[in-house]
């Protein structure tokens, strides 16, 4: 597994790490139109929360972030991960496929719906973040 460290330097202090998973989703709506790759998971969602909550300060790169992806991770969803100003971890896998997910909406009413993951997940753990002195806690 290659990383990929966007860390900004070792005197920055961490103020909040996510490890929770970046999963990319399929999304198929009752009218027969189907979304793909879309963004989701806690991990992408803490960390937009987190990013939102520092906005008005100069310090975006005191939120860290793990990313594990596999080799189908899209280039484009990483140069907005950058483009936020975190403290990123990209973990690439080329061996596997990133995490992905189905979300099929079974009515109108956006209510009956099912998920399942279509590849295995990728879990970020705590020792994704050795060897890094900016992610640590």
């Amino acid at each position: 597994m290659n990383s990929l460290d966007l860390s900004t330097g070792p005197e920055t202090q961490i103020r909040f790490i996510s490890l929770g998973m970046v999963v990319l989703d399929e999304i198929r709506f009752p009218n027969g139109k189907t979304l793909f790759d879309v963004p989701d998971g806690s991990g992408l969602y803490s960390t937009l929360g987190a990013r939102i909550a520092v906005a008005e300060t100069t310090e975006p790169e005191k939120i860290g972030s793990v990313v594990l992806a596999g080799r189908d991770f899209p280039n484009s969803l990483q140069a907005v991960l950058r483009d936020w100003g975190l403290n990123l971890l990209f973990k690439m896998d080329s061996s596997r496929l990133s995490t992905r997910g189905l979300i099929e909406y079974k009515g109108t009413n956006f209510k009956d719906r099912t998920f399942p993951y279509t590849t295995p997940p990728l879990q970020p753990m705590p020792s994704d973040l050795r060897g890094n002195p900016n992610l640590r806690s």
